[in-house]
């Protein structure tokens, strides 16, 4: 597959921002993967009382949670200083494996 969707880059890589949507759209790359933070707010439920959901309600209300952030470290580095919302890191820790499968 890596030497297929090479030879696929290559050969569209002269034709600029065309070619660069169409290997977006055929999955050969991914332009913008979403952060942290926007896959958490699709786990938003103000009815449901699982410890993600309410840590996807709190980080909403949280308004200097790092919104476009990805990374694991920088991400919890945020959430031990100012995550008093989260009962135990151990909640972060599963929203963010979920994040990753999603993504993967």
């Amino acid at each position: 597959m890596v030497r297929e969707t090479s030879s696929v880059v290559a050969t569209h890589a002269g034709r600029g921002a065309f070619a660069v949507i169409f290997l977006y759209r055929i999955g050969l790359i991914n332009l913008m993967r979403q952060s942290f933070y926007q896959y958490l707010m699709t786990l938003r439920n103000p009815d449901s009382h699982t410890m993600i959901a309410e840590f996807a309600n709190n980080a909403f209300n949280d308004q200097y949670f790092p919104k476009q952030m990805q990374d694991y470290e920088e991400l919890s580095n945020y959430l031990e200083l100012n995550g008093s919302y989260l009962p135990n890191m151990d909640v972060f820790d599963e929203a963010y494996r979920m994040y990753l499968d999603k993504m993967n």
